[in-house]
């Protein structure tokens, strides 16, 4: 059936226009107009597009990963499947760093992974003999991630007191990394024990759940520039990389929701970040604002204070977040419209399939519950 969707204009001056490609018989013109304006029709755009139901939601595909297997062969079918895209990681890579810092990345790789869980060093360097790279470039692509996304992450309580968590991960570089999506569920002795949604040639954790104990998100805390991140992740020897230290968390045997808690609010870290978690009991859910020597701030829910949900968005939540970047406000006008009674998945959807909340550099969404890990769902966003 044929969408009939409206001509969408910017009214401000301008010498010309450029005219897109006709979609269902139907023209989106933009303007050539300043840098802010274009955020204006970008995000004028994105609305459009979630209200004619044309961000398109893709599967991603799913692995079993044994980790009862050797480190440098329990990823081989993730190895396998993304090889192709290789080529492409590099040309991203020698986008992002000077080609300075890259030089000092690969001669500085091999006493960064020393710093790592020894099955972490076997993992990288498995994807980097499979993809036939240098193993610096498998570094220098964790550490990117790390230090580089945009993001939004919801924990919410509903009426049953079941917690739910969502989230957005969005990157600059998105359209190679929704190439490289992909759900993992990491077993022992055939049972699941986490679930991951990651990127192909990442060893660290962004996304995810330990069954029947936590969810978790990191948010990046923007605290100086990518190179400059990177540099100190080299050479501070005492601070853990973020996603590394998350993905240690998950495999930590018997941790609670309170055990993560405190485990990443004290360990010292590479780079300032958010960390989202969400319990299987009621009230467990928090927002841990990270330095890198320490927590500065642990927001939890609190239904005293009607606080049924908290949500992060890369900004202080003590703080008014940036006009040029205001995600939070238009996911607290959706959430308190609709109330703790609507609380769940479909509630989290609809915020994160909300605009700006959704927007170009989305990767991918995923939706989750520690109580119920056989709801898991995560899929990539194409707009």
């Amino acid at each position: 059936e044929d969408i009939n969707f409206p001509v969408l204009f910017v009214a401000v001056p301008v010498e010309s226009t450029k005219s897109q490609q006709n979609q269902n018989k139907s023209k989106v013109i933009f303007p050539i107009v300043p840098s802010t304006m274009w955020k204006i029709a970008l995000v004028a755009l994105v609305a459009l597009y979630a209200h004619h139901g044309l961000a398109t939601e893709v599967p991603v595909p799913r692995f079993t990963i044994d980790l009862d297997a050797p480190a440098n062969v329990r990823f081989h079918e993730v190895t396998d499947h993304f090889r192709s895209m290789a080529p492409e990681l590099l040309a991203q890579i020698n986008k992002l760093l000077p080609e300075q810092v890259q030089s000092i990345v690969l001669d500085a790789a091999e006493d960064f992974m020393k710093r790592l869980h020894p099955d972490h060093d076997a993992e990288m360097r498995a994807f980097a003999a499979s993809w036939n790279i240098s193993v610096g470039y498998i570094v220098a692509a964790n550490l990117l991630y790390d230090f580089s996304a945009a993001c939004t992450s919801i924990v919410m309580q509903d009426a049953n007191n079941t917690i739910y968590h969502g989230r957005n991960l969005d990157y600059s570089f998105g359209g190679l990394l929704r190439n490289l999506t992909y759900i993992g569920d990491f077993q022992r002795g055939g049972k699941t024990i986490y679930t991951l949604t990651t990127y192909g040639g990442y060893l660290g954790a962004l996304t995810g759940i330990r069954h029947h104990s936590f969810s978790m998100s990191m948010d990046e805390r923007n605290q100086g520039s990518i190179v400059e991140n990177v540099l100190l992740a080299l050479f501070d020897k005492k601070a853990r990389p973020v996603g590394f230290l998350l993905r240690e968390t998950f495999d930590t045997p018997d941790i609670t929701f309170q055990g993560a808690v405190k485990k990443l609010s004290d360990t010292q870290l590479i780079a300032p970040a958010y960390i989202i978690l969400g319990g299987v009991n009621p009230g467990e859910g928090a927002i841990i604002t990270r330095s890198q020597l320490k927590a500065v701030d642990v927001y939890h829910l609190d239904l005293s204070s009607n606080r049924w949900y908290v949500l992060e968005t890369n900004y202080d939540h003590w703080k008014p977040p940036p006009k040029s970047d205001d995600r939070r406000d238009p996911a607290e006008k959706v959430l308190n419209a609709a109330g703790r009674a609507e609380a769940g998945f479909a509630l989290l959807q609809k915020v994160l399939n909300t605009p700006p909340v959704l927007n170009s550099h989305t990767t991918y969404t995923a939706l989750m519950s520690a109580a119920h890990p056989e709801d898991y769902k995560s899929w990539v966003q194409r707009i």
